[in-house]
């Protein structure tokens, strides 16, 4: 029995002295079979690059540059540092082959790449010189990194301020990165940057339109001889598509409910009466923004459709029931409208690749409309119609947002 204790406390302390021993760093340094992500090869750069900037150790910086735009893409932490330093010596050009590659290697990129991807990577520099007061989509590890070498790119803006002989697009880059703010975008409509890429993808990012899809909900309210058709409710479907400021929709709807005082109409010959209604509105819808803000926006409206009503059989009162089938009626109509939207977007979700933006829009529309009842209830008139639509609005991410 002595000799068992002895032999278990023996054991108990060799163990607690071996494990004593072995730190957790020691563990690590075991570990030295690693794969690096590019989470990893980011976090790493965003450490490196500003400590070997200061030190002036630029082909070692190139190095980095390349080895993290090859296995990870360019992103735009890279491209901001290359802009900076290109204007910095007097080599930018606007096509910049070289923002892949700073020696202009067998991986730079063509000129398009700066045409296609400028604006995204502007407003990306804006989200992540934000992250100071943003910073809950990042590991703790990695806020501190992003925020030095942010502060970084900046300081080298600021730095690049007083350079003499600049480009109106040098200096246009260089206040952006000194004070990002995406409502700045709009002065590149001014005549000195007239044929630069900057301002032609500034002002061609809204013709790349996106997909839009919404239900309706209204009111029809007939005016003149066809009020006594009623007021009622429609419920429809709306799908399209939008660029910057236009909008096209196809439209349909239908509107219900039975008619409040009963009205004739003439089939077979035989004249017929009825409260029963239905009526169809199918066309196409379109748009013009004439103002917006960041969460709104007023629109002029127009459209043209074929519109129609079903008078349905009612054979109680025909005194004919052998083609009850054939008792309906339907009378159409050419639509022409105009009239006002008031959109509020109510949600912004953003992915890496698309931009959604569910909204709620209040429209109101006068309706030319020429229904033809040939020896039944009179029915010329036009209507008015009250719609909400709450739809959903998607486009392309590089260019999601929205700088007015």
């Amino acid at each position: 029995m002595k000799r068992l204790l002895l032999l278990s406390t023996l054991f108990i302390g060799a163990y607690t002295t071996t494990r004593a021993q072995i730190q957790p760093t020691a563990v690590e340094n075991m570990m030295y079979r690693r794969v690096l992500n590019c989470t990893d090869i980011e976090y790493n750069a965003l450490c490196m690059i500003p400590r070997l900037y200061k030190e002036g150790k630029m082909d070692t910086l190139d190095a980095v540059i390349t080895y993290s735009a090859e296995n990870c893409g360019m992103y735009e932490y890279l491209v901001t540092l290359n802009i900076l330093r290109s204007i910095k010596n007097g080599t930018f050009k606007e096509e910049i082959s070289n923002l892949y590659d700073p020696k202009g290697g067998e991986h730079a990129v063509d000129s398009a790449y700066y045409a296609k991807n400028i604006l995204s990577y502007l407003q990306s520099y804006k989200e992540r010189a934000d992250i100071h007061r943003d910073s809950k989509r990042y590991f703790p590890y990695t806020i501190a990194a992003i925020c030095d070498y942010y502060d970084f790119l900046k300081s080298l803006a600021v730095s690049l301020e007083s350079k003499q002989g600049m480009t109106p697009v040098e200096s246009f880059l260089v206040n952006y990165y000194t004070n990002p703010d995406t409502a700045m975008l709009r002065r590149l409509v001014g005549p000195e940057y007239t044929g630069t890429t900057l301002q032609n993808a500034y002002k061609g990012y809204g013709k790349a339109g996106g997909v839009n899809l919404g239900l309706t909900a209204g009111f029809w309210m007939p005016m003149g001889k066809l009020s006594a058709m009623g007021n009622h409710p429609s419920l429809g479907l709306v799908a399209g598509g939008r660029g910057k400021n236009f909008m096209c929709d196809v439209d349909f709807n239908v509107r219900f409910v039975n008619s409040p005082q009963e009205h004739t109409t003439v089939k077979n010959d035989t004249l017929r009466y009825g409260k029963d209604f239905i009526g169809y509105y199918v066309g196409l819808d379109m748009g013009y923004s004439l103002l917006k803000t960041k969460k709104t926006e007023l629109a002029v409206l127009g459209g043209i459709a074929v519109d129609a009503i079903d008078i349905w059989k009612n054979p109680n009162n025909t005194g004919n029931n052998n083609n009850n089938s054939n008792n309906d009626r339907t009378l159409f109509s050419l639509n022409l409208n105009a009239g006002l939207g008031y959109k509020v977007y109510i949600h912004n979700r953003v992915s890496k690749i698309m931009q959604n933006r569910s909204y709620i829009d209040f429209q109101v529309k006068y309706n030319y409309v020429n229904y033809k009842n040939a020896g039944g209830s009179e029915v010329t008139g036009n209507a008015v119609t009250f719609g909400i639509v709450y739809g959903s609005y998607k486009k392309p991410i590089h260019h999601y947002y929205d700088a007015k």
